[in-house]
């Protein structure tokens, strides 16, 4: 979808799309213009839009074996949480996400999560629970494997070696 328009105060546009989230935070505000908050593609009809274009192209099976697929590898990755004793479940797991951090202060899920995007092996996002730093775990694709997860929590706890390391 292509959507053009000419304003006369882009400001305008970008209060009215903006969205205030930990996980579309900029890192480096005021030094690049973020087009992310002058366009549709997180508004809600968008979405929309996204679910009804999966729909037609998988179909309702299709959709409910996705569904499936990512609850049971979310599943595993909660348990490899569990059986890591640096780690902590923050929430129940739902659906593909699960919410996890390192135990001890804030700071260091913080810096596990800053590093762990930085080195872009793998990409997570922060959650804030009651004041709790914590690691937001998507199962995202349809096309994930449990090995894909399997080397993605590797590099989780490789990066936390290296983090909890003084």
């Amino acid at each position: 979808m292509l959507c053009i328009y000419r304003v006369k105060d882009m400001s305008i546009v970008e209060k009215t799309l903006k969205l205030e989230q930990d996980y579309t935070r900029n890192e480096t505000p005021g030094l690049e213009v973020n087009l992310m908050h002058r366009q549709l593609s997180l508004t809600r009809y968008f979405h929309a839009l996204k679910v009804w274009f999966m729909m037609k192209s998988t179909g309702v099976e299709g959709i409910r074996a996705y569904v499936r697929e990512s609850a049971r590898l979310c599943r595993l990755l909660v348990q490899w949480v569990r059986d890591d004793r640096r780690f902590e479940l923050c929430a129940p797991s739902h659906l593909g996400m699960a919410v996890f951090r390192l135990r001890g202060d804030n700071c260091l899920t913080e810096r596990l999560l800053a590093r762990l995007n930085r080195e872009g092996n793998t990409c997570c996002s922060l959650a804030k629970l009651r004041h709790i730093s914590a690691i937001r775990f998507f199962v995202a694709s349809q096309h994930t494997t449990e090995d894909d997860i399997r080397r993605d929590w590797g590099e989780v706890q490789r990066v936390a070696t290296a983090t909890l390391r003084p």
